[in-house]
């Protein structure tokens, strides 16, 4: 990762941990979508006290590979982020952002693995439509923010004015 994070800040609901690691592992691998919609609820209930959701343009969700997104059969992020994206009247735009490699799991890997297998995985795809914009980048995990400093790379060198992460979880 460069030594400065490209998006603004990062925000987590909650410990990735317990029950919530259990009840994530269930929603993505087990594509227990119940369990989707609750945890999807509560990270849209979750008071993010210091964002202020009326700056934002609009929520976009970490892409998966259309290899990945057929075997799971959907997004995770994506649910999350329509659920953010309800409560807070903001537009969720998934066309922004495209995931152009499939990319090995990032489970079980370190730190530089993650970032070397994530780097260049990512392209803003609209770069007229995210010039000026103040984004919303939202992922399920941050567990060494690899990902998402690579999403929030794209968006920042296609002029978005400013990127913020918000995640369902943090591995602490």
């Amino acid at each position: 990762m460069d030594n400065k994070p490209w998006f603004t800040s990062a925000r987590a609901a909650v410990v990735y941990e317990g029950v919530i690691l259990d009840a994530i592992h269930q929603f993505k691998y087990g594509r227990n979508i119940t369990t989707g919609a609750a945890l999807a609820c509560l990270m849209a209930d979750f008071d993010f006290t210091d964002i202020d959701f009326g700056i934002f343009d609009a929520i976009v969700p970490v892409p998966l590979h259309i290899k990945r997104l057929r075997e799971r059969g959907f997004n995770q992020s994506l649910l999350l982020a329509r659920a953010l994206g309800k409560k807070h009247g903001l537009k969720v735009d998934f066309s922004l952002l495209k995931r152009r490699r499939l990319t090995l799991t990032q489970t079980g890997l370190d730190k530089k693995e993650r970032e070397k297998n994530i780097s260049g995985a990512f392209v803003a795809a609209l770069p007229e439509e995210i010039r000026g914009r103040n984004l919303i980048l939202v992922d399920d995990v941050y567990t060494t923010g690899a990902t998402i400093n690579e999403c929030a790379k794209m968006l920042v060198k296609a002029g978005a004015g400013q990127v913020t992460v918000l995640t369902l979880a943090r591995v602490l």
